[in-house]
């Protein structure tokens, strides 16, 4: 997965061992991820963090090599995508639209690309991406749309494979979101709200969700305070 450090991120590594799942987590900042893959490991569960950006094509060619000689080719990518505070379009920078929607977005395309002819070869996979909650600032519009787009789009291209693409998209919760660390760490309107996100991904997981593909799955603020 991509994008552990946030709370959400961390909530939902957890989640995916706990599913039986090895889980790596690629992350530029992958020190502070280093608490959930010790919590993990703790429970008898195998996890590595490696300090990788999603947008650097290189990056997570190096990291899938990593994980794929020490493991397994992965067969589940989630993209936990982040972003910060709106800002009003006359203050907007060209640089902060770029950071805030063009890396976002090309990093949930590199990392899909780069395991969808894997995917598409075993016959399974699970393609799920997780939208940061929407707020005020046209970034952080055109950063859903885009996601929204991308994730039916690439449904329609990967269903006859066998291989299932979704989007969950959080509204925006009352406290916590970035303050990073696993639920239980957390007050409980942030703890209920990772917890819901992460019950979003296990059902896109199983089983039952094998047909469900190119939907927007959104989690409530009722999972908040």
């Amino acid at each position: 997965m991509s994008g552990g450090s946030s709370t959400t991120g961390a909530e939902v590594a957890i989640r995916l061992a706990e599913l039986g799942m090895d889980v790596a987590i690629l992350d530029p900042a992958a020190e502070a991820c280093a608490g959930v893959v010790g919590r993990i490991e703790d429970r008898g569960g195998r996890a590595m963090a490696i300090a990788a950006d999603a947008a650097d094509r290189g990056a997570v060619e190096s990291a899938l090599a990593r994980v794929t000689s020490a493991w397994c080719e992965p067969s589940v990518l989630v993209n936990a995508v982040d972003a910060t505070g709106g800002e009003r379009l006359c203050d907007m920078s060209d640089a902060r639209w770029e950071a805030a929607t063009v890396r976002p977005l090309r990093g949930v395309f590199a990392a899909s690309r780069l395991l969808a002819d894997s995917m598409s070869e075993a016959g399974w996979g699970r393609v799920v991406t997780i939208a940061p909650p929407l707020a005020d600032g046209a970034e952080h519009s055109t950063l859903r749309a885009g996601l929204e787009g991308f994730t039916r789009t690439i449904a329609l291209e990967l269903e006859a494979f066998g291989v299932t693409a979704n989007l969950i998209a959080p509204r925006r919760p009352q406290v916590g979101l970035h303050s990073g660390g696993a639920s239980d760490e957390l007050p409980g309107g942030a703890a209920r709200y990772a917890r819901a996100v992460a019950d979003a991904v296990s059902a896109l997981l199983g089983a039952a969700a094998a047909a469900v593909t190119g939907q927007i799955v959104y989690v409530g603020a009722d999972a908040t305070d």
